[in-house]
């Protein structure tokens, strides 16, 4: 892979990826707090916590997706837990925009990361959808 197209894959991740992993840092700190909080528990706080798990999911596969596409004879994980990933990572971005929705211009920063899986995907098509 040429140099140029590279630097274009690390720009398009960086972009789009950026607000959500910067929103996923954040659930590193907000959702101990809803757990630990000194009101009572309610059962709706579990919600808060599948958007991080489903983001660390989503980003563990794009990391092995794009170090895949770098250097394609490396295998990182397998196909069949890569779709798993994946799919769990559009799910977290889904999830997380239904439970944060109030603000319709913040819309982009939901449609970006789900517009780059796509084209990355699509890129490692032959690594994603490979029988396992």
């Amino acid at each position: 892979m040429k140099p140029l197209f590279r630097f274009l894959i690390l720009f398009e991740v960086i972009l789009c990826f950026g607000p959500a992993t910067i929103m996923l840092a954040m659930s590193f700190i907000f959702v101990p707090a809803i757990f630990f909080s000194p009101t009572p528990f309610e059962p709706e706080a579990m919600f808060y916590l599948l958007p991080t798990i489903g983001g660390c999911l989503g980003l563990t596969a794009l990391i092995c997706l794009v170090l895949h596409l770098f250097n394609p004879t490396q295998v990182y994980i397998a196909p069949a837990k890569m779709r798993l990933f994946i799919m769990s990572g559009i799910a977290a971005i889904i999830l997380t925009c239904t439970l944060l929705s109030s603000n319709e211009y913040g819309l982009i920063f939901y449609l970006l990361p789900i517009l780059a899986t796509v084209h990355v995907v699509y890129l490692g098509r032959t690594y994603v959808f490979r029988y396992s």
